[in-house]
């Protein structure tokens, strides 16, 4: 019986040592992804760098007038 119990504390460290890092591989994911959000926000106020940044700025086109269009 005092085995299973070494056995069973055993395990419970493992399982808190593998919690603790995954703990912070996911507190630093989660910052890493923030701050790259924050950057690119930043980056798509920029209008040279937003061409090359979002795929719908490049086909948004030019504005139509409606007096120039005569296919209506």
């Amino acid at each position: 019986m005092k085995e299973n119990q070494e056995d069973i504390d055993y395990y419970v460290t493992l399982f808190e040592e593998l919690f603790r890092a995954s703990t912070k591989v996911v507190k630093r994911v989660f910052w890493t992804l923030l701050c790259l959000l924050v950057c690119f926000q930043i980056c798509m106020h920029i209008p040279q760098l937003r061409i090359y940044l979002s795929f719908v700025y490049r086909t948004d086109g030019i504005p139509m007038v409606e007096r120039n269009v005569n296919d209506w």
